[in-house]
C-alpha cells in the first residue's frame, strides 16, 4: 500500500510538473488551429534548489495524499534582513540550526561551507562571512548567494534521496550513506 502510494505520488508530481515546466512548441499558422506538442529532443533536466524541492514535497504530499509535513526550512539570500526571518520563522530562535550553500552543488562540507549546531546568531554570522565566497567544486566556479537553514537533528547516519523526472517515468534513488562526507 505505501509502494503503490509513492508510485502513484511520483507519477502525479510528474504530471503536475511536466504540465508547467515542460517546454513546448506551438506549430500551425493561419485559420488552421495550431497545434501544442513537446519538442521532439530529449527532455531537458532542470535541479532545483533544496529549499523548493521540501516545499514542492509539503504543498503536493498535503494535496495529493492528505499529509501535512512539519518541515521548518528557511532560505536566506544577499537581501534577506534576519530580525524579518526570526518574525516569520519564530523557530530559528527556539534550537540548534543546521545551515548550508542551496546553491546545486555537492561537497559543501569539503568546502567549510555547512554550519552545524548553531544558534541563530551563529548562524547570521556564518552566512555574512561565506556570502558571495567564490568557490570552485568539480571544474565548476562561482559565488554562493543562497543558504538554507533547518532545525539541527542529531544522528549518527544520514540517507540521500534523489527523484529524478523523466519523460515516461521517474527514478528515485535512495542511499543509506547520505552525502555527507568528511
Amino acid at each position: 500500500m505505501v509502494t503503490q502510494g509513492r508510485v502513484w505520488l511520483c507519477r502525479e508530481m510528474k504530471r503536475v510538473f511536466d504540465q508547467r515546466y515542460s517546454e513546448t512548441v506551438i506549430s500551425g499558422t493561419g485559420a488552421h488551429q495550431p497545434w501544442i506538442h513537446r519538442k521532439p529532443s530529449t527532455m531537458a533536466r532542470k535541479k532545483i534548489r533544496e529549499y523548493n524541492s521540501k516545499q514542492l514535497l509539503k504543498a503536493h504530499l498535503a494535496r495529493l495524499l492528505g499529509i501535512e509535513l512539519s518541515l521548518q526550512v528557511a532560505q536566506v539570500t544577499q537581501s534577506t534582513n534576519f530580525t524579518e526571518l526570526i518574525d516569520q520563522n519564530r523557530w530559528l530562535t527556539t534550537s540548534k540550526l543546521v545551515v548550508k550553500p542551496d546553491m546545486l552543488f555537492g561537497k559543501r562540507g569539503k568546502h567549510d561551507l555547512v554550519g552545524l549546531n548553531l544558534s541563530i546568531a551563529e548562524v547570521e554570522a556564518f552566512i555574512k562571512a561565506r556570502m558571495g565566497k567564490h568557490v570552485e567544486i568539480d571544474g565548476c566556479a562561482g559565488a554562493v548567494t543562497t543558504f538554507i537553514v533547518e532545525p539541527f537533528v542529531p544522528h549518527d547516519q544520514e540517507y540521500y534521496l534523489s527523484i529524478t523526472s523523466q519523460r515516461m517515468n521517474n527514478q528515485i534513488s535512495f542511499s543509506e550513506h547520505g552525502r555527507v562526507s568528511s
